[in-house]
């Protein structure tokens, strides 16, 4: 966080989502405006930030020594920080969009943390905002972040989407903003 703070303007974005629990994956960063968007996008390219992907849902960079010559203190490994230019505006509007309960915080940078009333410690599927990725974003915890599943709460999913097959789910994760129609067999 500290290094993403250093290389982003002081105001006007907070970090939220699962990366706030783990070094798994990338940093996925939220703003209040478009405006705000754009002044990142020119932060991390002033600091010698590859720009690895750009979707309509965000743009993904890539911060190293090897692309920054500035004298931060770096990871060992390159860190991916994820612009989310999909929904802008404050944490207590986007997170309550979230899936999993689990990523409903936010961290902002003068360091304090935002918790959605949905916040629990334990993880625990929303299936109000169950949408196309939710399923493998639960396995991901349970593989990669060692996070138990309650197993009432996955099957309660589970019913849910055999119940209602024709049900159409946002593609969120894969950068299309049309809606896809999700089929089981």
């Amino acid at each position: 966080f500290n290094i993403v703070k250093k290389l982003l303007p002081p105001t006007g974005w907070y970090v939220a989502g699962g990366s706030l629990f783990d070094v798994y994956g990338d940093i996925d960063v939220y703003f209040y405006t478009s405006n705000d968007f754009t002044a990142a996008i020119k932060a991390l390219t002033c600091h010698n930030c590859e720009k690895r992907a750009d979707t309509s849902n965000a743009s993904t960079f890539i911060y190293s020594d090897k692309y920054n010559t500035n004298n931060f203190v770096i990871h060992n490994e390159p860190l991916t920080i994820q612009l989310i230019r999909k929904t802008f505006g404050p944490p207590e509007q986007v997170l309550s969009a979230f899936d999993l309960n689990k990523s409903c915080r936010a961290l902002f940078p003068d360091g304090t943390i935002y918790e959605d009333p949905c916040f629990h410690k334990d993880l625990y599927c929303r299936p109000s905002q169950f949408r196309h990725g939710t399923l493998s974003r639960i396995m991901k915890y349970y593989k990669l972040k060692n996070q138990p599943i309650d197993s009432k709460q996955l099957t309660s999913l589970l019913v849910s989407i055999l119940r209602n097959p024709d049900k159409t789910y946002e593609n969120y994760y894969n950068g299309a903003t049309e809606l896809k129609k999700i089929t089981f067999s």
